[in-house]
């Protein structure tokens, strides 16, 4: 996977740690900020290079087969 695809990763995990607590105990806010970043989330996967897209699915099959 190359560095750039690993760091908008990256990106996306902290982003989501720093934010999604913020969200806890309000069911309404936290749904929606779920859903928002579950699309940006997307949005970044999809402009992966088809390599990096391949490598990711792999391991995402990989984690959801243990």
């Amino acid at each position: 996977m190359s560095e750039s695809a690993i760091n908008s990763l990256v990106d996306l995990e902290k982003e989501f740690k720093a934010q999604y607590p913020t969200m806890a105990g309000n069911k309404e806010a936290s749904d929606k900020y779920v859903a928002d970043f579950s699309a940006k989330a997307q949005n970044v996967i999809s402009s992966m290079s088809s390599e990096d897209q391949t490598v990711y699915n792999n391991y995402i099959k990989k984690l959801q087969s243990e």
